[in-house]
């Protein structure tokens, strides 16, 4: 009769060993995901490898600049403070036009100080500053070519949203049609 408890007891231990095992893979396949997505990565890294560095342009397309550095690794780069997804197809053409010059060219990124040097789709928010010493980002909102991004906190906000209205005053590239109000 002694044996009877023993044997539920090893029953109930082996089932919360079966417990625990599933819950610890769960978690296991949680953090490989939360990894996969940059959840772990220390924002600094980005800051560390990319301020500063100059990068050849090798390729332009959806509002990005595909980029390779002196060490040949390939990087897409976003403008900070640019928001041409939110934009009307002629204004993200007329923007795509002008980022097509920089094609073959040298530029130096300039990486804000921030906790998320990323987008969600994974590429490096930069300042892009073209031999001339202009910034491409500026260049866009001058020219009437891009809105201001108002999702993504920087270090340019202000700067930013007066470059973008007074090109609106001036009727600036796409602002040049006239009656239009926004994107």
């Amino acid at each position: 009769s002694r044996q009877l408890p023993l044997r539920g007891h090893l029953r109930r231990r082996r089932r919360y060993r079966w417990s625990w095992r599933l819950i610890a893979l769960v978690l296991l396949a949680l953090a490989a995901r939360a990894d996969h997505r940059g959840w772990f990565v220390y924002p600094g890294h980005d800051r560390a490898r990319y301020h500063e560095r100059t990068c050849r342009v090798v390729q332009v397309r959806s509002g990005r600049l595909e980029v390779i550095d002196e060490d040949g690794s390939i990087e897409q780069v976003r403008l900070c403070g640019v928001d041409l997804t939110g934009a009307s197809e002629p204004m993200r053409a007329a923007a795509m036009g002008h980022m097509e010059m920089v094609r073959g060219h040298e530029v130096r990124l300039q990486i804000p100080e921030s906790d998320r040097p990323r987008d969600v789709a994974g590429s490096l928010l930069a300042y892009v500053v073209l031999c001339d010493g202009q910034v491409l980002n500026e260049q866009l909102l001058r020219l009437g070519l891009a809105q201001a991004d108002r999702a993504v906190h920087h270090h340019h906000d202000a700067v930013y949203e007066l470059l973008e209205l007074e090109a609106r005053r001036q009727k600036a590239g796409y602002w040049a049609r006239s009656g239009r109000r926004g994107g």
